[in-house]
């Protein structure tokens, strides 16, 4: 009999941060195992938890880049953004985060599949055109997402739908 204490399992090591991704609260997760001399790192990252979804003004995200020395030409992209339908009060343009999931595992061989993702960002606006302008199109909302997860907690998220679920009701 030795003396020699024996480790349960091969050492672990995680790391965990909540952070502010301009103006976003995220989670964030690193971890590296070991198990029979084979190293796995995994990486999280996704969304804080929060009773509604996050949302800040185009002007609040533009100062948020100008806090980092990164100039956004607030005169074009106003008028881009009244171009395509959204006024340009930016402080009346909301970009709300639906969803920011992303996983990498090493452990998955096939690499194509080791990175997983969500991404969704909807961006309302309060007022599509200012007093005296003729408004023949607006947006009032706008969504896009991004993912190749199949996890149903992350999808239920993105803030779209299914078209086939959507056609179904129509029947």
């Amino acid at each position: 009999m030795s003396d020699k204490p024996t480790p349960t399992k091969d050492t672990s090591v995680a790391v965990g941060a909540s952070i502010e991704l301009l103006g976003f609260d995220m989670n964030a997760m690193l971890a590296v195992t070991e198990e029979n001399d084979i190293r796995s790192v995994k990486a999280l990252v996704m969304p804080g938890i929060t009773n509604s979804p996050q949302e800040i003004t185009m002007k609040d995200l533009i100062d948020a880049f100008k806090e980092h020395n990164l100039e956004i030409p607030e005169e074009g992209l106003k008028n881009a953004l009244k171009y395509a339908g959204f006024g340009n009060d930016l402080n009346g343009i909301k970009i709300r985060l639906n969803q920011a999931f992303a996983l990498y595992d090493s452990s998955i061989t096939e690499k194509s599949k080791a990175l997983e993702f969500a991404f969704s960002i909807s961006i309302t606006s309060a007022k599509g055109t200012q007093e005296g302008d003729a408004a023949v199109f607006e947006i009032k909302s706008l969504s896009f997402a991004i993912w190749n997860t199949t996890r149903q907690g992350v999808l239920s998220t993105l803030g779209m739908g299914n078209i086939d679920d959507l056609v179904k009701k129509l029947q």
